[in-house]
């Protein structure tokens, strides 16, 4: 499995990606999307995020690998839904999609980033923003 908070941690040091860069030996961004150096990880984490393959890219005179045959424009949910995690549909892992909500229950006493606890129960900090 993929360390994505190492992949987190490299993309948090870039401010924006208006242009192909290569992060390191193992990554680079193209189009907007994280590429891989190894066919390899770009098809674990195809897996993980439902579609089959990689597709390749040149960039800098190096070959990068990028997950699922071709680009996935559109976004996983329909409106009205968000993603929360992965599941198993079909023996494939698909995105979890869930009605929207402006809050959530209190798990251990916390609440997920973005919420805040109000009245015991978690809401988006816009949401309550707005209450106020």
């Amino acid at each position: 499995m993929i360390d994505k908070n190492i992949i987190f941690e490299k993309l948090a040091k870039k401010k924006t990606y208006d242009f192909d860069q290569v992060l390191d030996n193992d990554f680079a961004i193209i189009a907007d999307r994280l590429a891989y150096s190894s066919k390899e990880k770009a098809e674990e984490v195809a897996q993980d995020i439902g579609c089959e393959g990689s597709h390749e890219h040149e960039l800098e005179d190096k070959v990068w690998y990028m997950p699922c045959e071709k680009h996935i424009l559109k976004k996983p949910c329909q409106a009205g839904y968000e993603q929360y995690g992965m599941k198993m549909k079909n023996g494939r892992k698909v995105p979890n999609c869930v009605p929207i909500q402006n809050s959530y229950d209190l798990v251990d006493g916390k609440c997920p980033q973005g919420f805040v606890k109000k009245n015991g129960k978690c809401v988006k900090k816009s949401s309550y923003d707005k209450q106020d």
